[in-house]
C-alpha cells in the first residue's frame, strides 16, 4: 500500500544495528570524443551504526576493494598505492543529525598505521628505484595526510563514496511529491582542479510504501548558471588544458541520485546516482556510482 498524503520523517533511529553493501563506480573521461580514461572500482564495507543522539557516530569497515581502468597507471607501484590505501579500511566519524560529516574519530590509528608502512617502503621494489627528491615527496604527502592535526572530512567530503552515503537528507520530514529546494549546494568539478560549482538544488520524496515503510528520495543537481564565476573558469580551463585550441564557451552539469531507504530504521537500502559533466562538449566525464545493501 502506498501512502500518498502523510508526512514522513527520516533519521537514524537503532544504535547497534549494521548493513553489509557493495559500492560500485565507473567513469569515462573523455576530450574532443576520445576516451583518455575509463575505470571502474568495486567495494565491500560495513556500515555500524554505534550512537545516535545529538551526533550520529559511525563504523566503517572497507574490504575486497578492486579497481580496473583502461591504462596502468601505476605499473608496479600498484603494490604500494594498495597498501596505502588500506590505511583508510577503518573508519570512525560522526555525523550531524542532518547526516552531514563532522569529525574523523581515529586519525591517530591511521597515524600508526602510516608510520608503520614508512619503515617498509624501502622493500618495496618502486619505491626504491624513485629519486630522493620523489621519496621524500611521497612521505611528505602521507606525513600531512596522516597527521592528526589533518582535516580528513574534507577529504573524505570529495570522495563520491563519502558524499553520496552520507548526504544531509535527514533529520527532515518529506511529503510526497513536494520538492525541498536546497540553498547554497555545490559540487566538486571533475573538470577543472579545486573548483566548486553553484548547484540549483532540490530533494523529494518521489514514493512511499506504507507497509513496509521503504521511501524513495530523489535528488537533483544542475548547475547554475546566474552563479558561475566564469571568468575563473576560463581562466581554469586555459590553465589545465593548455593543448585544448578551442575558447571557453560553456559548461554544463547534471546530476541525479536516486536513494531506497527504510524509514523504520533510516538505513539506506540502495543509492543510485548518475552525471554529466563537460565544457563545450569537448571535455566530459561520465560516471556512474551504485551503493546497494547486500544484506537484505
Amino acid at each position: 500500500m502506498t501512502n500518498q498524503n502523510n508526512n514522513h520523517s527520516l533519521q537514524y533511529k537503532n544504535p547497534g544495528e549494521f548493513a553489509d553493501y557493495t559500492f560500485k563506480s565507473s567513469t569515462i573521461f573523455r576530450i574532443n570524443g576520445n576516451i583518455l580514461y575509463q575505470g571502474e572500482n568495486e567495494n565491500e564495507f560495513r556500515l555500524n551504526l554505534i550512537e545516535t543522539g545529538t551526533n550520529n557516530k559511525f563504523e566503517i569497515i572497507t574490504s575486497n576493494t578492486k579497481s580496473s581502468s583502461g591504462f596502468d597507471f601505476f605499473g608496479e607501484f600498484n603494490a604500494l598505492i594498495k597498501d596505502m590505501v588500506e590505511i583508510k579500511n577503518h573508519v570512525l566519524l560522526t555525523t550531524d543529525t542532518k547526516g552531514q560529516l563532522l569529525e574523523l574519530l581515529n586519525k591517530e590509528e591511521w597515524n600508526n598505521k602510516w608510520n608503520g608502512l614508512k619503515k617498509q617502503m624501502e622493500f618495496y621494489k618502486s619505491f626504491k628505484g624513485l629519486t630522493a627528491e620523489q621519496k621524500e615527496e611521497i612521505i611528505k604527502n602521507g606525513d600531512k595526510e596522516y597527521s592528526p592535526e589533518y582535516s580528513n572530512i574534507t577529504d573524505l567530503e570529495k570522495s563520491s563514496f563519502y558524499r553520496f552515503l552520507f548526504a544531509p537528507i535527514y533529520d527532515t520530514k518529506y511529503t510526497l511529491k513536494d520538492k525541498i529546494v536546497l540553498k547554497d549546494e555545490t559540487e566538486p568539478s571533475g573538470i577543472l582542479k579545486s573548483f566548486q560549482l553553484p548547484c540549483q538544488s532540490y530533494i523529494e520524496l518521489d514514493s512511499y510504501d506504507s507497509e513496509s515503510k521503504e521511501g524513495t528520495l530523489i535528488k537533483r543537481h544542475n548547475l547554475d548558471l546566474s552563479l558561475l564565476d566564469e571568468a575563473a573558469v576560463k581562466m581554469l580551463f586555459k590553465q589545465d588544458y593548455p593543448f585544448v585550441s578551442e575558447e571557453y564557451k560553456r559548461y554544463t552539469y547534471d546530476q541525479f541520485t536516486a536513494y531506497v531507504i527504510d524509514f523504520s530504521s533510516g538505513f539506506i537500502k540502495s543509492i543510485k546516482n548518475s552525471s554529466y559533466e563537460a565544457i563545450n562538449s569537448v571535455i566530459e566525464i561520465e560516471s556512474e556510482n551504485e551503493i546497494l545493501m547486500s544484506n537484505l
